[in-house]
């Protein structure tokens, strides 16, 4: 079962800046945004949906879909109890909310990272998701209601495939402010092929304020009952966070992850030269968590490292490669943010350090940060959040294609929505074309009440957007799916009733077309290999290529001035599950 979430499996790094290793990259993946999902409940200032993203195949149809929290909405009657929404690939308008199963005012269920895994063996996705604001406004709900400190914070197991029945989840010992549930992690500890419950809360421990450590909770999977709080390794430095993020690796290469505790605020100095370095990750062995390795950042000034990580899973025995954020570091005076990908025995090869284009107006870059391989070269490509670039509405996600990372690129979208986007990423194929997608939260500036684009990859292109129905004229298109689907049969189909939701076929043989189907596309299907269509139906080339012609012919019946006319393509080879959808092209049609 593969399950991808917004931080990917590799880890790096450094607080704006990535460097990576050697290779060559030769163009970019034209990516376009494709849909903006909004809550299932409507649009609602504050209630941040999107706000914690990630994405897997939930429902088995092929299809990568996304879990979307939504922390700040009312559920259950409670103000800002929170809720999780499952949005089914391609299409997203088909959901599941999920709640929890006895909701508290002000939880702010999904306010902090989640993680998917199967703990009970079933063969169901489960989600570990935790509220570690809960509750989150000293003195509006008593000590005797809430049953504890302010912030102490909880985590909800909810078990697949219906996501009703939750496990509750607290810390034994709670602390005011211990924000239990900010980090969370399902990973086989013990190898017994079901995945354990590792919870950090980043405040917690003896002691008040800034002088609790940091703590990091377990519960084998066969005993959700009796918790284990973990040894803290790194010297319980006050207020350490120690738990704020958790994941997994093989940072020794002896085939067994271990487990990675970050503790973003541990600080750390050398006197030659004087430098101040902020953060650390503790990789623990995942079944008698002894110390296996400390992996500390590298460059000056790394503030904040470790407050997002990504594992490079490579091969034994080299270790796995880490990609690790510091997003309040700088380099130079005025750079706010960098991501450091790590690598070699003990981690203190600098193999790359990432940053924004213009560092000197960048704010948190690389808090957010993902890997995944978007050119599909073999090679694993480096996402990061620019949310708050700060000049000429420069937000953006930023791409560095592997293996050199030479090669930049940035998604953006119109700059009233564009505030926030990338503070949460996630990667997946949402509409089974071969290709991956990325799906980025943002927040418009006036309309506070959050969003998710969808970036696709543009696989059909025209060179027009518009055409004057009086005059007609031919419009010139390229079918482009990769070298992997050379020789493979195409069928390109004309509609004018728009792409959502379009031809969607779940498994055994998963198929999304955008397009909707109407007397449009019957006629064309019956005129194909007519001047009208040109090469509409054909064999790719050894690149997978093909160049199609579209003629509209002057003042045509079939279309109208105002239709939009759309035109998308199936390709398909000998067996029945080796088929994909293009992308669309939309054509308005002018006087």
């Amino acid at each position: 079962m593969l399950i991808r979430t917004g931080m990917a499996a590799n880890a790096c790094v450094l607080a704006g800046t990535l460097f990576l290793a050697a290779g060559l990259v030769t163009a970019q993946v034209p990516y376009y945004r494709s849909q903006l999902v909004t809550s299932p409940a409507g649009l609602d200032a504050g209630n941040y949906f999107g706000a914690g993203l990630l994405a897997a195949d939930f429902d088995s149809d092929g299809f990568d879909d996304l879990l979307c929290s939504e922390p700040n909405a009312k559920a259950g009657g409670f103000l800002m109890a929170g809720r999780l929404w499952i949005l089914y690939g391609p299409t997203f308008d088909r959901f599941k909310r999920i709640e929890a199963e006895y909701p508290l005012i002000y939880e702010q269920l999904g306010s902090a990272r989640g993680s998917l895994g199967d703990v009970n063996g079933d063969g169901f996705l489960d989600i570990l998701i935790g509220s570690p604001f809960w509750p989150n406004a000293p003195g509006t709900v008593p000590e005797e209601i809430s049953g504890g400190p302010p912030a102490k914070g909880r985590a909800h197991l909810f078990y697949g495939p219906d996501y009703v029945e939750d496990h509750v989840l607290v810390d034994r010992t709670p602390t005011a402010f211990g924000y239990f549930g900010r980090g969370s992690l399902l990973f086989d500890g013990d190898g017994d092929g079901l995945d354990d419950v590792f919870i950090g809360a980043p405040g917690a421990g003896q002691g008040a304020g800034d002088d609790q450590p940091g703590e990091v909770w377990y519960w084998n999977s066969t005993d959700l009952k009796h918790g284990q709080r973990l040894p803290h390794v790194l010297d319980d430095f006050p207020g350490g966070e120690y738990g704020a993020f958790l994941t997994h690796g093989d940072v020794d290469g002896d085939g067994t992850d271990e487990l990675l505790v970050s503790a973003p605020s541990v600080d750390h100095w050398t006197q030659t030269p004087v430098a101040f370095f902020d953060g650390a990750i503790a990789a623990l062995h995942p079944s008698t968590f002894d110390v296996v390795e400390i992996v500390r950042g590298t460059l000056p000034f790394s503030l904040r490292f470790g407050t997002t990580v990504c594992v490079d899973h490579r091969a034994p025995p080299e270790p796995d490669g880490l990609l690790v954020s510091a997003p309040l570091g700088y380099y130079v005076v005025g750079t706010a943010g960098f991501d450091l990908l790590l690598g070699g025995p003990g981690h203190d090869i600098l193999e790359h350090q990432f940053t924004s284009p213009d560092p000197a107006t960048g704010l948190f870059f690389g808090r957010e940060i993902a890997l995944d391989d978007l050119d599909g070269d073999g090679h694993l490509d480096v996402l990061a959040g620019d949310a708050y670039h700060g000049q000429n509405n420069g937000n953006a996600v930023r791409l560095f294609y592997g293996p050199d990372y030479t090669l930049t690129q940035g998604l953006t979208i119109e700059p009233v929505y564009s505030v926030g986007i990338g503070e949460w990423i996630a990667t997946g194929d949402f509409d089974h074309d071969g290709k991956r997608d990325v799906a980025a939260y943002h927040n418009g500036f006036f309309v506070p009440f959050g969003l998710v684009s969808i970036f696709d990859v543009r696989t059909l292109s025209a060179d027009t957007s518009s055409m004057s129905w009086s005059q007609g004229g031919n419009v010139p298109l390229s079918l482009d799916v990769g070298p992997e689907h050379a020789g493979k049969a195409y069928l390109a189909a004309l509609g004018r009733s728009g792409t959502l939701p379009g031809i969607t076929q779940g498994n055994p043989t998963p198929l999304h077309v955008p397009l909707n189907p109407d007397l449009l596309t019957h006629v064309g299907l019956a005129g194909l290999g007519s001047p009208i269509l040109q090469d509409f139906s054909g064999v790719l080339d050894a690149h997978g290529h093909a160049d199609l012609v579209f003629h509209l012919p002057p003042a045509t019946s079939l279309l109208a001035p105002g239709d939009t006319l759309v035109i998308a393509a199936v390709i398909h080879g000998h067996l029945p599950a080796d088929r994909l959808g293009s992308s669309a092209v939309e054509i308005s049609i002018a006087p």
